[in-house]
């Protein structure tokens, strides 16, 4: 089975705008993808939702269980920076 890894963008164009993310989401809750996610980018996704779409809390805590229910949740051992400044 494939696994997938998605990050915050992803998980927020799933979220308010549908399309192909959503698809992704759908894939998962039917079973036929594992989705891989940490609490890292489920809080992540959580403050995008307030902050900039003016979700209340309790909606995007709700929206965040309801992708965790169809996860698998991870723990990172190591944070990996690879986008490298411009200057």
């Amino acid at each position: 089975m494939v696994k997938v890894v998605l990050d915050t963008n992803v998980l927020i164009s799933a979220t308010v705008f549908g399309g192909n993310p959503e698809k992704i989401l759908d894939l998962a809750s039917e079973g036929k993808i594992k989705l891989i996610i940490s609490k890292e980018v489920l809080g992540e996704l959580k403050e995008v939702l307030q902050k900039k779409f003016g979700f209340s809390q309790e909606m995007a805590k709700v929206t965040a269980s309801d992708i965790e229910e169809v996860s698998i949740l991870v723990v990172p051992t190591r944070k990996v920076n690879v986008a490298k400044e411009r200057g």
